[in-house]
């Protein structure tokens, strides 16, 4: 038997089908806030003409951004650990219309915008879209892993303490700061719409936390039957 992994996240935004920002305001950096060595502030299996943004974006990592990375296996990552999953929401939405925005935990953010959010809750949210855009609303919060099967948009103010897997593409937009400390890894394309304020922190600590509780996986199997007479 062993524990279960976390999942991989090499970087503080890894993205296999190519991002694209239209907004300057715009901070990611790959330098572990939690302590241990730093990554790539954005990972991309793809060449440097897959990724495009304004004058102003501020990139730090080691390296800022890498390209041709080892592809990822997304879509097994979100198979394997949506069967740990402690909400599951199957629909193009996760709230009522009009209702308040969902709340998986509450961070406590940092004191600087380069500071890490904290949080002690830890949850494992399963979407799956059925094909549509999934979207979340502005304010929603939460602390662990969201894991996507399709596309997602983010709209307006979201703060989340934890890995975002999205098996599909991720649209970040509207005003009020999107604030992420932990990783994202996306399998389609990223989009940051103009007027996104967009803050992403890589933390290994946000990342392994939420896996830690979960039962340990049994590795092989072997019966056992008494020497027969």
């Amino acid at each position: 038997m062993a524990p279960e992994p976390p999942p991989t996240v090499p970087a503080a935004v890894y993205v296999a089908g190519g991002m694209h920002a239209h907004t300057t305001r715009v901070a990611i950096t790959g330098i572990d806030s939690c302590g241990t060595p730093s990554q790539a502030g954005i990972q991309t299996p793809l060449a440097m003409e897959g990724l495009s943004w304004p004058a102003g974006v501020a990139l730090h990592g080691t390296p800022p951004v890498a390209t041709h990375a080892q592809p990822l296996q997304i879509p097994l990552m979100v198979h394997t650990l949506r069967a740990h999953a402690t909400s599951v929401y199957t629909s193009d939405v996760v709230h009522a219309a009009g209702a308040p925005a969902p709340h998986w935990g509450t961070p406590t953010v940092g004191a600087t915008p380069h500071a890490p959010s904290t949080c002690q809750a830890q949850h494992i949210v399963y979407y799956d879209t059925h094909g549509a855009r999934g979207h979340l609303a502005s304010g929603t919060t939460g602390c662990g892993i969201l894991l996507v099967d399709g596309d997602l948009e983010i709209n307006g103010t979201f703060t989340w303490y934890g890995a975002i897997l999205v098996n599909g593409g991720l649209r970040l937009s509207g005003d009020g700061v999107q604030h992420i400390t932990g990783g994202v890894v996306v399998a389609g394309t990223v989009t940051a719409t103009a007027g996104t304020d967009l803050q992403i922190l890589y933390c290994s600590e946000a990342i392994a936390q939420p896996v830690r509780s979960l039962p340990l996986r049994i590795l092989a199997w072997r019966d056992r039957f008494p020497n027969a007479p």
